[in-house]
């Protein structure tokens, strides 16, 4: 899931975005349905003391307008529905409901969803794609799950930093999950005793306890929103764009990411007067936000505030010494000065602040390659396929480790 979105010192922005790692599906069984209800009642928000809407700008977008139909997210086109009536019935009556759904969905026998972070898809459109990330299937799964009268509950995860990036655009990954169990005992698929599974799609380092936070539909409608926003801004549809990111703060004003990625948008349409009080708004609730802290030195900087900007540009620092992909650019100049040995080291460097990201190991490969170390290379271009966050980019891994390898044995 995309989260949020950054600007460097550099010049680049950076955004939250959920689900921009790739994983694998996994089953958590929860032992007491009461822990969960809990939690929940710990998630309320305080209202905010600011009025979200006065800081959206209508009437600067009404050339790009758009009515984002917020229905479509969870909504089951007939294709599901037939489904639905036919495998999943066919597992769940064999195996109770909780278990048939999960097996039904995503047992590689069965429909075969893969992991694909290309964009966030919704319930039908992952479905009919059969892939998505993990928020677009974490909607899927709730989408069916909620007309089989399955108790659904969302979850944002913690997982270790990631970041990723598209041109002068960097995004900071999150990742939800999602939780179903049995509401009550229905004559169409038999008794289950009552239990909750939670399906996830973890990160590949994930191999202990999740901390997990409860989150409402609300919210989950909101990141969806915000990463439609900013895989706009990726493509340079930055028009478009506002209008995606002002539905997610109307969805859940309490998801500060979006305010972020509204600041964005202002400043690449050429408002940076705009953008400073969006990302206010966020630090005023969260003073160690990066991705507000990034993108204030910059919107300072544009409004000839040199002097706050110098503030936030020194607090940033404290929090965050190196900023994403520093020890990549340094590498990065070490291969086209040929200094390999430097490069490889730099490049190792990133890897072990970002093991799953794919950019790294390959990058990290073609060092090894340059000096001769084969073997390496090939296990870490190996790496970058199984990281890669889309087919395509599995694609493109796939075809250069078999040439990797073919290199190889004629060596």
């Amino acid at each position: 899931m995309l989260n949020s979105l950054v600007q460097t010192a550099r010049g680049v922005a950076r955004a939250e975005f959920l689900c921009a790692n790739r994983g694998r599906a996994r089953v958590i069984l929860a032992v007491a349905a009461v822990a969960i209800s809990a939690i929940l009642s710990g998630c309320a928000t305080a209202p905010l003391s600011n009025q979200p809407a006065s800081l959206l700008r209508d009437e600067l977008f009404v050339d790009s307008k758009q009515t984002i139909d917020v229905g479509a997210v969870f909504r089951m086109n007939d294709a599901m529905r037939n489904y639905l009536d036919g495998d999943v019935a066919q597992e769940m009556r064999k195996k109770g409901a909780v278990q048939g759904l999960y097996d039904a969905l995503y047992s590689k026998h069965e429909l075969k969803l893969d992991y694909d972070a290309a964009e966030t898809r919704t319930a039908s459109e992952a479905f009919d794609a059969r892939s998505g990330n993990c928020l677009s299937l974490v909607i899927m799964t709730a989408a069916i799950a909620k007309v089989l009268e399955l108790n659904v509950y969302f979850q944002s995860v913690a997982v270790d930093e990631n970041w990723l990036r598209k041109d002068d655009l960097y995004f900071y990954s999150g990742h939800v999950n999602v939780t179903i169990g049995r509401k009550r005992p229905t004559v169409r698929f038999g008794y289950e005793s009552g239990h909750l599974l939670t399906i996830d799609f973890t990160p590949l380092s994930s191999d202990g306890d999740l901390k997990v936070r409860p989150i409402t539909e609300a919210t989950v409608l909101a990141m969806y929103m915000n990463n439609r926003a900013a895989e706009m801004l990726a493509v340079g549809k930055t028009r478009q764009a506002y209008w995606w990111v002002r539905e997610a703060i109307l969805q859940d004003a309490a998801f500060l990411p979006s305010y972020n990625t509204l600041a964005i948008v202002y400043r690449r349409s050429g408002y940076a007067m705009h953008a400073e009080a969006p990302l206010r708004h966020v630090l005023e609730r969260d003073s160690a936000n990066v991705p507000a802290l990034s993108n204030t030195v910059l919107v300072l900087r544009d409004l000839g505030k040199h002097s706050e900007s110098e503030t936030a540009s020194a607090n940033l620092k404290r929090i965050v010494p190196f900023e994403p992909y520093h020890f990549f650019r340094q590498a990065q100049l070490a291969m086209k000065e040929k200094n390999f040995r430097t490069a490889r080291d730099l490049f190792a460097h990133e890897v072990n602040r970002q093991p799953f990201n794919h950019e790294f190991h390959f990058a990290l490969a073609m060092a090894h390659f340059a000096l001769g170390e084969t073997e390496k290379a090939i296990r870490h271009l190996s790496i970058a396929g199984e990281t890669s966050v889309t087919r395509q980019q599995q694609g493109i891994y796939a075809a250069k480790l078999e040439r990797l390898r073919t290199v190889s044995r004629t060596q």
